[in-house]
């Protein structure tokens, strides 16, 4: 399932609100997060919405990192993907944003 950010209908409705980022990782975290659902960024029309990954990093792990294997899609051009962070976040599919 493709989930909508600041969706306001479904499994979309308890995602990320507007204004807020998506959080991973931790100072602990030693392991993959492999996210397997779409994302689609979302946005208003003729409004700028920066939408906010943050993947915290635990320094004395290499093996901590989000993996996106779901598609990040989005047709709005007011509407940025920023990460931030110092964790790993790769976009393993093929993207539309």
């Amino acid at each position: 399932e493709t989930l909508t950010w600041a969706g306001t209908t479904g499994a979309s409705a308890s995602f990320v609100r507007d204004g807020s980022a998506l959080l991973f990782g931790s100072r602990q975290a030693n392991s993959i997060v492999s996210w397997q659902n779409g994302v689609d960024l979302g946005g208003i029309t003729d409004m700028y919405s920066a939408r906010v990954i943050d993947v915290t990093n635990n320094a004395a792990s290499s093996g901590a990192r989000v993996v996106f294997n779901g598609v990040i899609s989005g047709t709005n051009a007011n509407t940025d993907l920023v990460k931030t962070g110092a964790g790993t976040m790769e976009l393993a599919a093929a993207n539309t944003y």
